[in-house]
C-alpha cells in the first residue's frame, strides 16, 4: 500500500512539473543564420486587439549621415521594410540597399565600415526581442553582403526592446526598425 502512494506522489509531482513547464509563452526561435524567421510572440496579458497587425512593416532606416554620403534621397518613403514579426526582408527599396552596397562597396565611401542595429518594440520577453532584433540585423547584413558589400565591413548588433519607446500602437511602429549607419572608427 505505502509503494501506491510513492507512486502517486511520484505521478503529482511529474504532472505538476509538466504542467508549469507548459504554463508560460514559448520563445524559441533558435535557427541557423540565413534562414527566414516568421512566428509570434506576444506580451503576456496583452489583451486582444491591442496587438499589432501581422500587415505592419519594420522599416530599415539609413542613417543621415550615409545618406548624405551616398547621395540619398531624403525622406525614404520607399525605404526597405520587414514585415511585422519577422526578419525576411520585402522587395520593397531594395533600390536602396543597392545604392547603400555601391557607395560602400566600391564607390565614395569604398574605405567605410557599416553597423546594422536590430531594434523591436517592447512587448514580448526580452530574450526574444534580443534575438527578432538580431535576426532582421544578420537579414539585413546579408543583403548587403549579397549587393557587394564585403562581409568583414558590416557589424552587426542588437538592441532588442533596450531602445524602445513607444507606448501605443504608433509609437511601437517606430519603435521596430533596423538602422544601418556609418562605422565609427575605434
Amino acid at each position: 500500500m505505502a509503494w501506491i502512494r510513492s507512486a502517486g506522489r511520484v505521478l503529482a509531482i511529474g504532472g505538476a512539473v509538466l504542467l508549469a513547464g507548459c504554463g508560460g509563452p514559448s520563445v524559441h526561435l533558435e535557427q541557423p543564420v540565413g534562414q527566414t524567421h516568421t512566428t509570434s510572440a506576444i506580451a503576456r496579458g496583452t489583451p486582444r486587439g491591442q496587438q499589432d497587425s501581422p500587415f505592419e512593416p519594420v522599416v530599415v532606416v539609413i542613417a543621415e549621415e550615409l545618406q548624405k554620403a551616398c547621395g540619398l534621397p531624403e525622406p525614404q518613403a520607399e525605404g526597405p521594410t520587414f514585415d511585422f514579426d519577422s526578419a525576411r526582408l520585402r522587395p520593397r527599396g531594395d533600390d536602396v540597399l543597392a545604392r547603400v552596397a555601391s557607395c560602400v562597396g566600391s564607390g565614395r565611401l569604398g574605405n567605410a565600415s557599416l553597423r546594422v542595429v536590430g531594434h523591436t518594440d517592447p512587448r514580448g520577453a526580452a530574450h526574444y526581442n534580443q534575438q527578432l532584433g538580431q535576426y532582421r540585423a544578420v537579414a539585413a547584413m546579408q543583403h548587403l553582403v549579397d549587393l557587394g558589400v564585403p562581409r568583414r565591413k558590416v557589424s552587426i548588433e542588437s538592441r532588442g526592446e533596450r531602445d524602445a519607446k513607444g507606448t501605443d500602437p504608433a509609437s511601437w511602429a517606430l519603435d521596430r526598425r533596423v538602422e544601418i549607419q556609418l562605422e565609427q572608427p575605434r
